[in-house]
């Protein structure tokens, strides 16, 4: 039987039982005599991409590149057995500025798979890649190498630097599982397998949440044999009774710290994960922090064409509690139209599941009308990207700035900084160099009136609509009350960076 009609006799057993369950509404019925009628197609590829930074030595660190790709948006071909392959391509770019620091492609091949008819799993890939402590642009650009017209990309901004002569995490990487390793292959690390939770998102059939992260330096602040390592999970700023662990180590250069709590009493909705460092007197050294989610199922498995994705995103729709919808309306309110937002501001208070369900699932049928759910997924990693980079000791990264920025425009093509010139408070410039249709080489300027904290606020842009501050550089220079007749004096990195 061809591949298509497998497929198709697949889906349509699975709308019968769905129907029968009464898990779909009457109202997408229309889609079962449309969905006969339709050839079989494969959605745009979704991928999801993840990454944690590493030290490496004092002038270098590592990144670690997850992907996950779900096998249902992948075009399937017979291979040499009695099943089918997914073959994939993949480009990896690192740019800094103008200039290309790491180009290379690699190709992802599924094991043969005989039962189509259960493809709700994702191949997953990481590499390893060294790159000088810095800001830098990736791109991912990924080819199906079964299906020409099947691609996708994603482009997001890379920070690498980490702190050198202070007591600093890496960054802290979710697990599905550890184990030790029995044969060395591309999850191993330190003598265990680590297999990545890519979407940061954990199901309830996952009992426990498994994490790794690294310490460096606490070796130059603590004058004793051991520290305590407490971990726990937060949600909505309080931490969860009963879900909380010690460990104790010894203190070195480079401390690597594993640990499991147990997550199969949580209610669905959006956590914090807890990293905390004590000395033996239990003084606070150190902490960190990483979101996650559970769901009663992942998202991220879209069905194989326009019609089923719309199907199996009001399925998902349908599994989001009132307390997950009103954090996804205020997530909206980042990117909401000028019409858009009353609506999506008055969805964030309404307790009536039903009317959230429905204006939620509208909202993404109006903004993508084939591929809704990638959409909506691929908002939802870039807040998480946002609150990774962006995130404060007082704002989660979204709520900031630059996350509205990286939000409503995407990465960057470049970003200078100040790199702690003494004549200005921190700064970054973002350079984009199409912005849209109608708007290219448009800049914007954050900068820190703390110096610290990562609380970056815009202060000037040249995009239509944005903020718009010709004093911008009498802001950022500590000594602006001075009077000078020097053209210079801000600096000529500013004027450069700027194209002034």
């Amino acid at each position: 039987m061809a591949l298509s009609q497998i497929r198709k006799q697949t889906f349509i057993l699975y709308l019968k039982q769905a129907l029968k369950n009464q898990k779909i509404n009457i109202v997408l019925l229309f889609f079962i005599v449309l969905f006969n009628l339709l050839p079989n197609q494969t959605s745009a590829i979704i991928v999801i991409v993840n990454h944690a930074i590493f030290k490496n030595d004092q002038k270098n660190g590592f990144i670690e590149l997850y992907l996950k790709i779900p096998v249902n948006s992948i075009c399937l071909k017979n291979s040499e057995g009695k099943g089918y392959n997914a073959s994939l391509n993949y480009h990896l770019k690192f740019s800094k500025g103008d200039s290309v620091v790491f180009l290379k492609s690699y190709n992802l091949i599924s094991p043969e798979i005989v039962d189509t008819t259960k493809l709700n799993y994702a191949l997953t890939d990481l590499k390893r890649i060294e790159l000088p402590y810095g800001i830098y642009t990736l791109e991912v650009s990924i080819s199906d190498n079964n299906k020409n017209d099947n691609n996708t990309t994603f482009k997001t901004i890379i920070d690498s630097r980490l702190l050198l002569n202070t007591l600093t995490f890496s960054a802290i990487e979710l697990l599905d599982t550890f184990y030790q390793t029995k044969v060395q292959n591309k999850f191993s690390r330190n003598n265990y397998d680590l297999i990545p939770n890519v979407f940061n998102s954990f199901t309830n059939n996952q009992k426990r949440l498994y994490f790794y992260t690294e310490l460096y330096n606490i070796n130059r602040f603590v004058n004793q044999e051991s520290f305590f390592i407490k971990y726990y999970i937060k949600k909505d700023s309080i931490a969860m009774d009963g879900i909380e662990k010690l460990a104790r180590q010894s203190p070195s250069e480079t401390n690597y710290i594993f640990g499991s709590l147990d997550i199969s009493q949580l209610l669905e909705g959006n956590y914090e994960l807890i990293i905390e460092v004590y000395s033996n007197d239990n003084k606070l050294l150190k902490s960190k922090s990483a979101y996650f989610t559970k769901n009663r199922t992942h998202d991220f498995f879209m069905a194989i064409s326009p019609v089923s994705n719309k199907i199996e995103f009001a399925k998902t729709v349908k599994e989001y509690s009132t307390e997950q919808l009103h954090t996804f309306f205020e997530y909206l309110e980042i990117i909401a139209e000028a019409n858009e937002l009353g609506k999506v501001q008055l969805m964030a208070k309404e307790n009536n599941l039903d009317e959230l369900q429905i204006n939620f699932y509208n909202y993404w049928i109006n903004r993508d009308s084939i591929n809704p759910g990638e959409s909506w997924m691929r908002f939802l990693l870039s807040i998480e990207e946002c609150n990774r980079q962006f995130s404060t000791p007082l704002r989660k990264g979204y709520l900031t700035d630059r996350g509205r920025v990286f939000l409503n425009y995407g990465p960057p093509n470049t970003i200078s900084e100040s790199n702690g010139q003494s004549l200005t408070y921190p700064y970054q410039i973002w350079h984009y160099y199409i912005l849209d249709e109608s708007q290219r080489n448009k800049r914007f300027v954050f900068f820190n009136r703390t110096g610290a904290l990562n609380e970056f606020e815009l202060i000037h842009s040249d995009a239509r609509g944005e903020p718009y501050n010709d004093k911008w550089k009498d802001i950022i220079s500590k000594f602006n009350n001075l009077n000078t007749n020097d053209e210079r004096f801000f600096g000529d990195f500013i004027d450069n960076d700027f194209m002034e």
